[in-house]
């Protein structure tokens, strides 16, 4: 398999191999990066402030619409 990988380029396909349950092709991907950054302890204490917000708000809305009365004349 490493003499298949080793001479491609990134998004370069290979040529079938031929395996015990059909064909195989290698294609190498460009190397990516992850974003490993961790939010701060600030950023933190916002999500879950706003998500806490958002929360009180939904049930906010939720008692209103069971407590609401319409009236049509």
């Amino acid at each position: 398999m490493q003499k298949l990988i080793k001479p491609l380029k990134p998004g370069q396909l290979s040529q079938p191999v031929r395996a015990e349950d059909g064909f195989h092709m290698v294609m190498v991907c460009d190397p990516h990066k992850p974003n490993t950054a961790l939010p701060t302890a600030a950023q933190m204490r916002n999500m879950l402030v706003e998500k806490r917000a958002e929360l009180l708000a939904q049930n906010l809305m939720r008692e209103l619409r069971q407590d609401a009365v319409v009236e049509i004349r």
